[in-house]
C-alpha cells in the first residue's frame, strides 16, 4: 500500500467510525499552525490545502495560517505547497473533535539550491509574481537581453507591495543555480547598477534572482552575457618589457577569424606588431632590440572584420635596455667569507636596485632591499654564510621585475682561518668591559686565544677553548696597560697548523667609566642600600649624581673617595620619584670635564617608607604629624609599636595620602616605633628606621 492509499484509508476508517459512535462533533473550530524553515525562521507565502471541503490559505510574514471561516466536524487533509520547498510532514491527516486542530510544518530548499544566499526563500517567476504582490518581480533582464562583461547595467523590480523597510538580496544565476552576488541588503528601491565583472563567462543561461527578508523571491528570464573585447595583458600596473626578449600578448572577446596587434607610444602608433593573426586570445612577440625606451607603451588590438571594434591596455607599460650584472660574472671568481667585493652592473632604467645573493638558483639571502641604481654596490660576505661553489648574484630593478639579470657563471664562496673580532680598523676596548672575541674557518676542536701588544704576547686570554666560533672575555682586565698596538691571536690546538691575528691593531683604554648600574635591567627601591661603582678617574674625589632622562635629579655626594665604590641608600626626596629613565653620572672632583654615565637606563621603584618619625626624635604632647611614602594603597593603618611589640593601633583606616595628624598617645618611653601597612594591593608595610622616644617636654629639657 502506497502512503497516498494509507493516508485515504485512514480518513474513510475515521469517518467510519465518528458515524457509527454518534456523529461528528456539533461544535464548529479551526485548522491553524505555522511554517518554518529548517533554521527556524518563517515561512511566508505558502499556500496550505485542507481538501475539498476548504478553501486553501497564504502562510504570512509570520510564517502563520488558519483555516477560513469555522471548520465543521470531520476528516481534512491538511497539505502546505511552495515552489523550491519541501515539507515535514508532507501533509497531515486532521480530524476535528471538541477543539481547534494545530498542525505545524517544516520546510527546507530542495537540493540546497540557495546554499550561500543570505536569504532561502521559495522562489517565483515574474509570471507568478504579478499573482502575489508580496513576491518581487525582475523587470529587467527579464528575459532575452544581452550583456557585456565589464560594462553597467540597471537591474529593476517591482517593489511597492514589499516593506520599504525590507533590504534586498540580488544574486546571479546561471541555469537556476546561483553564481554570483550581486548585492546584500540593499535599499528595497527598484533598482540596481551593477557592473559586470571579468569573472562571468560568456553564457546564454544567466538570470536574476531577488529577495527580501520576508523569504519573497522572484527570478527574471533568461538572458545572455558575452565577452567585451579586452586587451588582458599587458593591461596592469607596473609591467615592463626588456629588448630582446619575448611577451605574451593576450585579448578576449573580438568578434571575427583574424585581429590587428600593434605597439603605440603615448598616443602615436610606435610599430605594427601583427597585421593580421588568428583571434585566438594570444600571440608571442620578442620586443626588438632596437625599441626606443620609454614608460609609456599600450598594446592596441583591432578586429579585421570591424575596424570598429579595438581595444588598448588599460594602463601604459615599460620597455627598457638588456641590463646586465658585469661582476660577479666571468668564471672562477671566488670570494672569502669576511672580505669585501664590489658589486657592478649596467642599463638598469629605475632609481633604485634590488641585490640578491642566489644559490642553486634560490634565493640564499637579499643583500639590498634597494639601493640607489649607481652601478657598483660594496658587500662584506657574512661570516655566518654557508660556504659553497654554486652562488649567483642577481640585481632587480625596483618596481620593475622584468629588469632583472644575475651573473652568467657560477661563482665559490669559501672560508679560511681568520679571527674576525677584533680585526677592523678604529676598535677601542676599554679595561674592565666585556667582550667577544669571534673568529672562523678553523677545523681544530678547541683553539688558544692570545692577546699581543706590538706582535709580542702580552698575555694568554685563554689556553684552550672550544671551537664554537665566539669566546666571550667578560672582564679585559680593568689594569691592563693602555695602548694602541694590541692584536688578538687564534690558534688551532690540534690537527693542521692554523692560526691567524687580527688585521689590524686596535686600542685598549682605561677610560673614566660606570661600572654600576649600567647594565640592563637594574632596578633599585626606596630604602635599599646599594653600591654605586666606578673605574678610570684619576682624581682623589669624585662627585656622584642622579639623573633622570639626562636631567639632574639630585646630587647624591660631591666628594666620594676615589675608590671605585659609594653605597647610597636610596631614599624618597620632594626633588625625585619612583620611575624609570635614571642614571648615575661620575665625574672627576678636580677635573668637571672628566666624567662618565650609566650605559642603560634604570629603574627605582616606590617600596614605601615611614618617613616622620624616623628616629632619634623627642615626642611630645598634644599632636605629631606621622608622614610616609606612598603605599600603592587607598588607605594604610597606623600603629604604635615599644620595641618588638604591638603597643596600640593609632588609626586602623586613613586615606593614603602621606600623612596624619596624631594626637600623641603612649606612655613616656626611648624605643617607640611607628609601623605603616597599605590595607590593599600588595599590603606593604615599614617601620621607623630607628627609635624615637615619647615624654613631656620638661622631661626633655631636664636632659
Amino acid at each position: 500500500m502506497s502512503m497516498e492509499q494509507g493516508i485515504r484509508w485512514f480518513i474513510c476508517v475515521t469517518a467510519c467510525l465518528l458515524i457509527a459512535g454518534g456523529g461528528l462533533a456539533d461544535d464548529n473550530h479551526s485548522i491553524l499552525g505555522t511554517v518554518t524553515t529548517d533554521t527556524g525562521k518563517a515561512l511566508a507565502g505558502v499556500t496550505i490545502d485542507f481538501g475539498d471541503n476548504l478553501a486553501s490559505v497564504l502562510t504570512d510574514t509570520a510564517g502563520y495560517y488558519e483555516a477560513a471561516g469555522a471548520v465543521e466536524g470531520g476528516v481534512y487533509l491538511v497539505e502546505p505547497a511552495a515552489a523550491g520547498w519541501t515539507f515535514s510532514p508532507t501533509r497531515r491527516a486532521v480530524v476535528m473533535g471538541s477543539g481547534d486542530e494545530q498542525v505545524n510544518f517544516s520546510a527546507e530548499p530542495v537540493g540546497g539550491q540557495f546554499a550561500g544566499m543570505l536569504f532561502a526563500p521559495p522562489t517565483a517567476s515574474s509570471a507568478e509574481a504579478k499573482y502575489n504582490p508580496l513576491i518581487p518581480s525582475v523587470t529587467y533582464p527579464a528575459g532575452g537581453e544581452t550583456w557585456t562583461q565589464g560594462q553597467s547595467y540597471n537591474i529593476r523590480w517591482s517593489h511597492t507591495s514589499i516593506p520599504a523597510s525590507s533590504p534586498m538580496s540580488i544574486r546571479l544565476q546561471k541555469n537556476g543555480v546561483n553564481h554570483t552576488v550581486v548585492a546584500n541588503g540593499t535599499p528595497n528601491d527598484g533598482s540596481f547598477w551593477w557592473k559586470v565583472p571579468g569573472s562571468v563567462q560568456a553564457g546564454t543561461d544567466y538570470s536574476i534572482r531577488i529577495a527580501d527578508t520576508l523569504f519573497h523571491a522572484g527570478t527574471g528570464g533568461q538572458f545572455t552575457v558575452e565577452a567585451a573585447p579586452l586587451v588582458t595583458y599587458p593591461n596592469d600596473d607596473g609591467i615592463c618589457w626588456r629588448r630582446g626578449q619575448g611577451y605574451q600578448i593576450k585579448w578576449q572577446g573580438f568578434p571575427g577569424a583574424n585581429v590587428k596587434l600593434q605597439l603605440y607610444r603615448g598616443s602615436l602608433l610606435s610599430r605594427g606588431v601583427a597585421w593580421s593573426t588568428p583571434n585566438d586570445g594570444s600571440f608571442w612577440w620578442t620586443v626588438p632590440d632596437d625599441q626606443t625606451t620609454d614608460d609609456n607603451y599600450k598594446i592596441k588590438v583591432t578586429a579585421r572584420s570591424d575596424t570598429s571594434v579595438s581595444d588598448a591596455s588599460d594602463r601604459p607599460f615599460t620597455i627598457v635596455n638588456n641590463p646586465r650584472v658585469t661582476y660577479p660574472t666571468e668564471p672562477g671568481i671566488v670570494w672569502d667569507v669576511g672580505g669585501s667585493y664590489t658589486i657592478t652592473w649596467r642599463q638598469f632604467v629605475a632609481d633604485q636596485v634590488k641585490i640578491d645573493l642566489i644559490r642553486c638558483n634560490l634565493l640564499d639571502r637579499t643583500i639590498s632591499a634597494t639601493t640607489a641604481n649607481d652601478g657598483s654596490f660594496s658587500w662584506q660576505v657574512p661570516y655566518d654564510l654557508d660556504t659553497g661553489s654554486a652562488f649567483q648574484i642577481r640585481v632587480r630593478a625596483v618596481g620593475c621585475a622584468a629588469q632583472s639579470d644575475k651573473s652568467n657563471n657560477d661563482f665559490e664562496i669559501r672560508r679560511v682561518p681568520a679571527v674576525t673580532y677584533p680585526t677592523a680598523n678604529g676598535i677601542t676596548w676599554n679595561a674592565g668591559s666585556p667582550y667577544g672575541i669571534t673568529w672562523h674557518g678553523f677545523t681544530s676542536t678547541n683553539v688558544k686565544i692570545e692577546l699581543l701588544k706590538g706582535w709580542a704576547l702580552d698575555r694568554v686570554i685563554v689556553d684552550s677553548t672550544p671551537n664554537t666560533g665566539l669566546y666571550q672575555w667578560f672582564w679585559a682586565p680593568m689594569f691592563q696597560t693602555p695602548g694602541t698596538n694590541y692584536r688578538v691571536r687564534v690558534t688551532a690546538t690540534s690537527g693542521p697548523a692554523q692560526q691567524d691575528v687580527s688585521d689590524h691593531n686596535f686600542t685598549i683604554a682605561r677610560a673614566p667609566m660606570v661600572t654600576y648600574p649600567t647594565q640592563l635591567g637594574v632596578q633599585w627601591a626606596y630604602g635599599e642600600s646599594v653600591p654605586i661603582q666606578w673605574q678610570g678617574f684619576e682624581g682623589d674625589e669624585v662627585k656622584i649624581e642622579l639623573l633622570q632622562w639626562g636631567a639632574l635629579k639630585r646630587t647624591i655626594t660631591w666628594h666620594a673617595a676615589n675608590d671605585g665604590m659609594f653605597w647610597w641608600k636610596v631614599h624618597p626626596r620632594t626633588h625625585f620619584t619612583a620611575g624609570i629613565g635614571f642614571k648615575i653620572r661620575v665625574t672627576d672632583a678636580s677635573d668637571p670635564t672628566v666624567s662618565d654615565q650609566s650605559n642603560q637606563y634604570f629603574r627605582i621603584n616606590a617600596r614605601p617608607v615611614v618617613l616622620n618619625p624616623n628616629g632619634p626624635e623627642w615626642l611630645h604632647g598634644p599632636n605629631y604629624e606621622i608622614r610616609w611614602s606612598d603605599f600603592g594603597a587607598t588607605s594604610v593603618r597606623i600603629e604604635l609599636w615599644d620595641g618588638g611589640s604591638l603597643d596600640h593601633v593609632i588609626a586602623d583606616s586613613t586615606p593614603n595620602d602621606g600623612s596624619y595628624d596624631w594626637h600623641i598617645s603612649g606612655t613616656a618611653g626611648e624605643e617607640w616605633r611607628i609601623r605603616v601597612r597599605g590595607l590593599s594591593g600588595p599590603h606593604q608595610a615599614d617601620f621607623s628606621d630607628r627609635y624615637f622616644k615619647m615624654g613631656p617636654a620638661d622631661k626633655r629639657e631636664e636632659e
